[in-house]
């Protein structure tokens, strides 16, 4: 095993993973940042660290971890549904028909 030559002591380690341990267990949320979405949502998904909503005519993305957000408001067709791969950066549309 290598040692990730982590500076803070034994005992703040332990601590600190306790208090993570009794925070999930407990489901007691720290304060953190948001990102607000700005669409009424007709699908969503959670992968990989990103969610994705769509309202039907537009898109939007997040990254949770960083933040950043891509968002097109008007795409050419009407949504239905989407799958995202995080991974190879990659959206597939379902089109609805009307």
């Amino acid at each position: 095993m290598e040692d990730n030559k982590c500076t803070k002591s034994y005992l703040h380690r332990l601590t600190r993973l306790w208090h993570l341990r009794e925070s999930w267990e407990n489901l007691d949320w720290k304060d953190g940042p948001e990102k607000r979405i700005d669409m009424n949502c007709t699908a969503y998904e959670l992968v990989g660290g990103v969610f994705s909503v769509t309202d039907g005519k537009g898109f939007q993305a997040v990254t949770l971890k960083s933040g950043s957000s891509l968002k097109h408001d008007r795409v050419r067709i009407s949504v239905k549904d989407f799958a995202i791969d995080s991974t190879q950066d990659l959206v597939a549309l379902m089109e609805a028909k009307l």
